[in-house]
């Protein structure tokens, strides 16, 4: 088996055992069976936005601005600054799984992808309803050429968010990647 796999099983495994982690605002459940239940897409889209919204906000003033700057520096590509700032945030808050999120995403951008994925796990353990890290642990194991394990995490990230842009697509691409293989 390989390494990834047994990653993906043990992420896997914490998901199904974890309960909110400290991801504990009270509106977050009811976004998630808001989220599961609606077919309108614009409401979709509105809910995904808000959940978004209370991972990224920290109760912390500081947190929040080092978050800010972080993600203002990863988006220039000014990568060894973002870091700086997204290291900070996961030593002064280290259960804040948003903060594991966006150092997983910058080591990714940064082709860690290694890093990426401990972080993504430590995300996970945090908030096992993250989608974005589970779909970011996908789009790792596509480059990576581990389409079994992508798949089961792209399926993961959909079960959670069925309203996420572009997954069902990279399932069917890394699918398509699996037959191409196998002939």
């Amino acid at each position: 088996m390989k390494l990834r796999s047994i990653l993906l099983a043990t992420i896997l495994f914490s998901l199904s055992s974890l309960s909110n982690a400290d991801q504990n605002a009270p509106e977050l459940e009811l976004l998630f069976d808001k989220l599961n239940d609606t077919s309108d897409s614009y409401s979709a889209q509105k809910l995904t936005s808000k959940i978004w919204q209370i991972w990224t906000y920290n109760d912390r003033e500081d947190i929040n601005k080092l978050m800010h700057a972080g993600v203002t520096l990863m988006n220039a590509r000014q990568y060894k600054g973002a870091l700086a700032q997204f290291d900070r945030i996961i030593e002064l808050e280290p259960t804040f799984a948003e903060g594991w999120n966006k150092r997983a995403t910058l080591y990714f951008l940064m082709d860690r992808y290694d890093d990426s994925i401990n972080d993504i796990r430590e995300t996970l353990t945090r908030e096992p309803r993250h989608f974005g890290a589970m779909s970011g642990l996908g789009v790792i194991l596509t480059e990576t050429g581990d389409h079994t394990d992508a798949i089961a995490a792209f399926e993961y990230a959909l079960k959670v968010n069925p309203h996420l842009p572009g997954v069902a697509e990279n399932i069917e691409k890394v699918k398509r990647l699996l037959r191409k293989n196998t002939i």
